[in-house]
């Protein structure tokens, strides 16, 4: 069992920061560290310093584009320059855990994409990290930054508890591809299900405390289909249905939310619907606003000590408890308690509600 005595605070104290931007090194190159990049490259109180990945062909893709930034491939290069003030780390999901926390330890501010850990074993050591730390850690959990869902937010506020269903219909990638490496990918419900948690969690406003799932096939296999039962602390339930390999003509992801005498509902981040008291509001967006510039700019914030950290850190030692758990769930037939790792875990309407 994980210590339950492992107190970590919502905020971090940052104390005064330097003037001018924040000085940012974005690690990894591969997937989506380009789409962080460009993101930055609009946000004027960022300065990407370094860009670190072993490809040396990316390198100087990168290094045309941005020809104010130092490159390496070596991560260890980063953290010993004492102007930097922050990393991004986009790197393959088996190394996230690792590098968050080298990097805290090396006295920098962290974003992380999902997920955070793979293991409870890795999940120890970066919340060690953390807490010895003074620093702000985020992991890239965009949706709950989406303003289209900070509309529902508001419009469910104090509503407890509630019911949710979530339904991603994750569509398809080839049988080889890297999403599938247990290693490298770490299964697509580890890779992609935090996601759905964490805008549960931001909706509802409580973490997880027990979980129960059934799946088509095991974790990290091709096809493998998830329907996870979720249990919150405050009372609320929520259902996530994860589909791999269907066709995604029609829609992606989809959010329904029911409580005392209102609903309401969330389709790709574009379309909404609320309804209370007989009357139907509609909420539609020329195109789908999932929060990336938001959570980055969140961050950012945090960093310079603006604002606290809009996420505390028991919100996501839940998330990753959770997600751990449905697998376990998914191969033993029984339902699990998730595990809590740190105090706040259930807090309902916190700090980490502010973003």
């Amino acid at each position: 069992m994980l210590n339950p005595a492992l107190a970590i605070t919502a905020a971090k104290e940052t104390g005064a920061f330097n003037a001018g931007p924040v000085r940012i090194a974005v690690v990894g190159l591969g997937y989506w560290g380009p789409n962080l990049l460009r993101v930055l490259g609009d946000n004027l109180d960022a300065e990407v310093r370094w860009i670190c990945d072993l490809d040396t062909e990316r390198l100087a893709k990168y290094r045309r584009r941005h020809p104010d930034a130092r490159v390496t491939t070596r991560f260890d290069r980063v953290l010993a320059d004492p102007a930097v003030d922050a990393v991004i780390i986009a790197t393959p999901v088996h190394t996230h855990y690792d590098l968050a926390a080298e990097a805290l330890r090396a006295g920098k501010h962290v974003f992380v994409e999902k997920p955070l850990a793979l293991t409870r074993e890795d999940l120890r050591t970066v919340l060690a990290a953390y807490e010895a730390s003074p620093h702000v850690l985020m992991v890239g959990f965009n949706r709950r930054f989406s303003p289209i869902v900070g509309q529902l937010k508001a419009f469910v506020a104090g509503e407890h508890p509630l019911v949710a269903s979530y339904e991603v219909n994750a569509g398809a990638v080839p049988a080889g591809h890297w999403q599938y490496d247990s290693i490298e990918g770490g299964g697509r419900w580890m890779g992609e299900g935090g996601h759905f948690v964490d805008l549960l969690q931001y909706l509802i406003g409580a973490d997880p405390a027990q979980v129960f799932a059934r799946a088509t096939a095991p974790a990290g296999e091709p096809g493998a289909s998830f329907v996870v039962s979720i249990g919150f602390h405050d009372g609320s339930v929520g259902t996530i249905l994860y589909a791999d390999g269907a066709d995604q003509g029609a829609w992606r992801e989809r959010v329904n939310l029911f409580g005392r005498g209102m609903t309401c509902s969330l389709e790709d981040f574009k379309r909404g619907t609320l309804a209370r008291g007989g009357r139907l509001r509609r909420v539609r967006l020329a195109e789908a606003e999932r929060g990336y510039a938001e959570e980055l700019a969140a961050w950012i914030r945090a960093v310079r000590g603006d604002a606290p950290s809009p996420v505390e850190m028991s919100a996501y030692a839940a998330n990753t408890a959770c997600c751990l758990a449905a697998v376990d769930s998914a191969r033993t037939g029984m339902p699990l308690a998730v595990e809590t790792l740190v105090h706040g875990t259930g807090n309902i309407d916190n700090g980490r509600d502010r973003a």
